[in-house]
């Protein structure tokens, strides 16, 4: 066998070693993916727990009714428990545009989001927001993303 055969055979044979090489990198970088993606759902349902029960003290029915009966405590109460969800689906928002979380998990946390303004008292509490100049872009974005039929 001659030199240019043996180099080519060897060549070729590295060429195949480095895309099989590449191939499970890939491989290996999707799972490392899908697994960071899990544990990052798996921490913001610990903490939509946590949030649900700190919210639980904090908003009140009827205020979120418009109720005559909500006083001025609860109403304020009620209000500053509704700045803390919209926080949390904020972050979870970053979370998504980032990549950190699967499709299917941001859809749901975005149904879940959209579901607070079928009381009339979290879409005034949301514009009176929006018109203070208290939120931003991002967030304005974020409900327009996640709540707007398409």
């Amino acid at each position: 066998m001659n030199y240019v055969a043996v180099s080519s055979y060897a060549t070729v044979a590295a060429t195949l070693v480095a895309s099989a090489g590449f191939y499970l990198t890939v491989c290996q970088i999707s799972a490392t993916r899908l697994q960071l993606q899990a544990a990052n759902e798996y921490a913001i349902r610990a903490d939509a727990r946590e949030m649900a029960a700190t919210l639980s003290d904090r908003l009140f029915a009827s205020c979120l009714n418009g109720a005559p009966d909500c006083t001025e405590s609860d109403r304020r109460r009620t209000l500053v428990g509704l700045g803390l969800g919209f926080n949390f689906y904020h972050s979870v928002y970053q979370h998504a545009r980032g990549g950190s979380l699967s499709d299917r998990f941001e859809d749901e946390m975005a149904r879940d989001f959209c579901s607070w303004f079928s009381f009339k008292s979290v879409q005034d509490f949301w514009d009176l927001q929006v018109n203070a100049k208290k939120y931003g872009a991002e967030r304005i974005k974020m409900k327009q993303s996640w709540c707007s039929p398409e």
